[in-house]
């Protein structure tokens, strides 16, 4: 399958795609961090009262700072701060909640390219 096809597995038709793939890119990488955390916003912002939420992200190149924010939800659900998405503060969290160093993560990409979502789902860490 194409890496487009592997995100309208996770994300369902409703959600419209910015055209990259997940799959076989470095755990830090903005394409996969960054659609994590827009699925940690949603899942926040429905856990706190939303009854659906979608949020778009948009980054630029060399910037930390997403350029916009854009919650799309029925009810109220918290929004999460613009400063939540920026790319240092992923990582930074993204690294204290691996079982693994980025190290480990990225040899493990290169052996198996779409494994990584699996085996850290399994573990309850990280839902792509």
């Amino acid at each position: 399958q194409t890496g487009r096809k592997l995100v309208m597995d996770y994300y369902g038709p409703r959600v419209p795609l910015g055209g990259g793939a997940l799959c076989g890119k470095h755990p830090t990488h903005i394409d996969r961090i960054g659609a994590r955390a827009a699925r940690e916003a949603a899942v926040h912002a429905v856990r706190t009262g939303a009854g659906e939420c979608l949020v778009q992200v948009t980054y630029a190149p060399n910037c930390d700072l997403p350029l916009d924010v854009n919650y799309r939800m029925e009810g109220r659900g918290e929004r999460l701060g613009r400063e939540f998405f920026g790319h240092e503060s992923l990582v930074e969290r993204s690294l204290g909640q691996a079982p693994f160093s980025i190290n480990e993560a990225s040899q493990h990409l290169r052996a198996t390219p779409c494994k990584l979502e699996t085996d850290v789902e399994d573990r309850g860490v990280i839902h792509v």
